[in-house]
Order: structure tokens, then C-alpha cells, then sequence
């Protein structure tokens, strides 16, 4: 499917750069360069987004332990780069789990949010967005 007028906020990938040399000459393109100043979010939210499409693709009963390998490679392949200030890179746990909370038991629990705290959510008071009270 072709690439539409409209606005993006879209890292230029080879493929769109071809695809953007055969638009129709009358459409004007504008590009800016990559902020060096946020390139590590821009590049990184790229990343991720790719490699979450990748790995949506990946089937069988290894998959998650497979994801947790090539997470692990790729930080192990970008520690070997990129100067840091600690000996290794973190590397995802072989568990492939989530630390969801700390609990003290004298204190009451707190519930899970309907919003995952890695999600920022945009709350415009209809009806699908969270309930603030518990009325």
C-alpha cells in the first residue's frame, strides 16, 4: 500500500526512502534529521517497535525463551560498542518474568492497574478510560 499525505513523525528506513522517491512529483516532502538530542529515544522506540513486529511472528514452544536470547544478544552486541560505565550489560533473566510489585503484609495490597505502568494512557473521560473513584 502506498504512502499517503498526511503527517509523520516516521524514522526514513530505506524501503520509505524508495518508496518516497516515487511519489508523485506535485507532493512536497518535508524531513528533518534525528535530533541528536533524542536520537536515543527516536532510535530506541524504533527498535523496540521492529523487534516487537519480529517477534509477534515467532512460533512454538521455545518462542519466549528464543526472545530472551536474542534480547540478550543484542545487548550483549551493543555493550561491545557503546562504551558504558558497568562491566556487562543487564541481561534479561533466564526466568522471563516481571517484577509486578514489593509487598509488606502489614500493609493492605495494592490492586493491579487496568493500565500497565509502561503504558502512558491519554484519559479523555469516556466511557473505556479508567475509573478514578470507586464509587
Amino acid at each position: 500500500m502506498p504512502i499517503k499525505p498526511g503527517l509523520y513523525e516516521q524514522i526514513v528506513t530505506d524501503a520509505l526512502r524508495q518508496e518516497l522517491d516515487q511519489l508523485d512529483q506535485r507532493l512536497e516532502v518535508t524531513r528533518s534529521p534525528i535530533d541528536c538530542g533524542e536520537s536515543h529515544s527516536v532510535l530506541a522506540q524504533y527498535l523496540g517497535k521492529e523487534l516487537s513486529h519480529l517477534f509477534s511472528g515467532m512460533t512454538g514452544e521455545d518462542t519466549l525463551q528464543r526472545q530472551v536470547a536474542i534480547c540478550n544478544q543484542l545487548l550483549s552486541m551493543a555493550a561491545q560498542v557503546i562504551p558504558r560505565n558497568q562491566d556487562s550489560p543487564p541481561q534479561v533473566d533466564q526466568s522471563a518474568s516481571r517484577l509486578l510489585q514489593i509487598h509488606n503484609p502489614v500493609f493492605a495490597r495494592h490492586p493491579k492497574p487496568t493500565t500497565p505502568l509502561s503504558v502512558s494512557s491519554l484519559l479523555t473521560a469516556t466511557s473505556g478510560d479508567p475509573r478514578w473513584s470507586r464509587n
